[in-house]
């Protein structure tokens, strides 16, 4: 993996640190002893078959207070699937492999969760906001993006990219 950001410097360094931390925690402990070329579609099915049971759920101390609690579910064992495929892809460009042993396998299917606050969630926000601008008043451009994006929905990556010509003003 620290050869990939020079293969896709457009990718974000929170992606390479999800894909990192997807291949340590669940694709080295289950197929980590093994060679890549040995490795087969039906390998791969019980891959996703065991993260998904949790087998390679724990709790991991991060530094000396802090804990990281791997899970399992069909949600991460489709997505260790996606980024054991994306190293396979990355292997066969760069001429280490001919195959990839994830295509044909069916990835679970999982459904975006729809998580809206509630009006308890938005009002102890909207306080906060409030108690951080009456405490410093230099973070009232801080405040106003918080609040920004808690009125509108949008992520934050979708209100950097966004234009006045996407602003509907009717």
């Amino acid at each position: 993996m620290e050869e990939g950001p020079a293969l896709k410097p457009n990718k974000k360094a929170s992606s390479w640190d999800t894909n990192r931390t997807m291949f340590d925690c669940h694709i080295k402990p289950l197929l980590g002893k093994r060679l890549a070329r040995d490795i087969t579609a039906m390998d791969v099915a019980k891959f996703q078959l065991e993260v998904s049971h949790g087998k390679t759920a724990r709790n991991v101390m991060i530094g000396r207070r802090r804990r990281s609690k791997v899970t399992g579910g069909k949600r991460v064992a489709a997505m260790a699937v996606i980024t054991l495929g994306a190293v396979y892809e990355f292997a066969i460009r760069a001429e280490y492999l001919q195959r990839n042993p994830t295509k044909g396998v069916e990835r679970f299917q999982t459904v975006r969760r729809e998580r809206y606050l509630s009006e308890r969630e938005i009002a102890a926000l909207s306080e906060a906001i409030a108690e951080f601008e009456r405490n410093d008043a230099r973070h009232s451009v801080m405040a106003d993006a918080v609040r920004l994006l808690m009125l509108t929905g949008c992520r934050k990556s979708e209100i950097l990219k966004l234009q006045w010509d996407f602003v509907d003003w009717q």
